[in-house]
């Protein structure tokens, strides 16, 4: 009775997981398409980044899925099953030390984003985690000006890095291009904005704007001169003392002009006899 019993739940067992898997798999292209929205970023980037971050390959879906629960430490990557397993491989990797993490559909790192989430559970919720990766990826855009840099530069500033991550990002935005995501209620797919040129271009020019901001903080600055002061006095003397030889100079040529070069009385000297 029992192993017919066990027989007969194990079809319907396998069923629930697969099934769980299966709403599992849209859970972060459904949050990025919804964030796009809402945030006003360009329509399957946010996707296309989660597709770079925590990708997976997929049967049902072309495009390919995100993955939620992607943990990821010392250059090594691991797909949980489960959010309660991502949580617990976390803090795991936690006590031993591990603080270089990285989690979620966007995989943001714990390390070097130590403020962004509550705790380990928020940082793993699909809607949370995407939430952050919008905000970072805004202030990309407001720095850059282009979207196509501001994804670029999703996974780090260095021109060779984000130019690297550009190949992986256009793979994967081509794929949405022409799947759609799987999740999205609305396909507006645009591809654009994402050239190499266009990149180092705008990469220059950010940082020669950093560059001289820099500088020009790093300038000594003027002491600010109170009236009175025996700077403002000695100021004023060599002001007058400036203007006084600028007034006997042209004197001078004055003269020169009206008398040639006979002595005028400036240079006359005399000797007594």
């Amino acid at each position: 009775m029992k192993k017919k019993l066990l027989f007969f739940l194990l079809p319907s067992f396998l069923l629930l997981c697969n099934s769980a898997a299966g709403n599992d798999a849209l859970l972060c292209l459904k949050e990025t398409a919804k964030q796009e929205k809402e945030d006003k970023i360009q329509t399957n980037l946010l996707s296309a980044i989660a597709l770079v971050e925590s990708g997976r390959y997929s049967k049902d879906y072309p495009s390919g899925i995100a993955w939620p629960w992607t943990v990821t430490a010392e250059g090594k990557g691991n797909f949980y099953p489960s959010k309660k397993e991502a949580v617990k491989a976390v803090l795991e990797l936690q006590k031993k030390g591990i603080t270089n993490i990285d989690v979620g559909c966007m995989q943001i790192n714990l390390k070097y984003h130590p403020d962004a989430f509550k705790s380990i559970e928020d940082a793993l919720t699909p809607a949370k985690n995407i939430a952050y990766a919008a905000k970072f990826l805004k202030r990309n855009f407001e720095e850059t000006n282009s979207w196509g840099v501001a994804a670029t530069r999703y996974h780090s500033k260095t021109d060779n890095k984000a130019l690297r991550y550009e190949d992986k990002l256009l793979d994967a935005w081509k794929r949405l291009t022409k799947y759609g995501n799987p999740a999205a209620t609305e396909i507006r797919a645009k591809q654009k904005d994402l050239s190499r040129e266009t990149v180092k271009k705008i990469n220059k020019e950010i940082n020669e704007r950093k560059k001289a901001k820099k500088d020009a903080s790093s300038a000594p600055q003027k002491k600010k001169i109170l009236p009175g002061s025996p700077e403002s006095k000695a100021l004023a003397d060599k002001w007058r003392k400036q203007k006084l030889e600028e007034y006997m100079a042209r004197k001078k040529q004055e003269a020169r002009k009206k008398y040639g070069d006979a002595p005028i009385f400036e240079e006359v000297t005399t000797s007594e006899k």
